[in-house]
């Protein structure tokens, strides 16, 4: 059976997928590294089984710092756009928020 044809839409959505998927695992690599370096009570006070699997879907076994915005600098400065990280569903932004800031801290 034939596959079908890609449609010019179709890669272009393809493409974007692609660039928000990488924004994801940017993201992911920042919380695991700020979880690797976590010295100080409160959340970042975990097992080393847990420090170990940042990707578990358990909350216990991320760390996001509590600054407002250090996933967006972090991010910034690899040159991701606040556009993607907003559309990634990192940022908290809308008509009433003048500045995007992070959706994911203290967690």
């Amino acid at each position: 059976m034939p596959l079908p044809a890609t449609t010019p839409d179709a890669a272009r959505h393809e493409e974007r997928r692609k660039t928000l998927h990488d924004v994801m695992e940017l993201a992911a690599k920042f919380f695991a590294d700020t979880l690797a370096r976590a010295t100080a009570p409160g959340p970042a006070a975990i097992s080393p089984t847990a420090r170990s699997r940042p990707r578990c879907s358990c909350s216990s076994h991320r760390y996001a710092p509590g600054e407002r915005f250090a996933l967006k600098e972090h991010l910034g400065a690899l040159g991701i756009s606040v556009e993607d990280m907003v559309e990634a569903g990192l940022l908290v932004s809308g008509d009433d928020i003048p500045v995007p800031y992070d959706r994911f801290r203290d967690a």
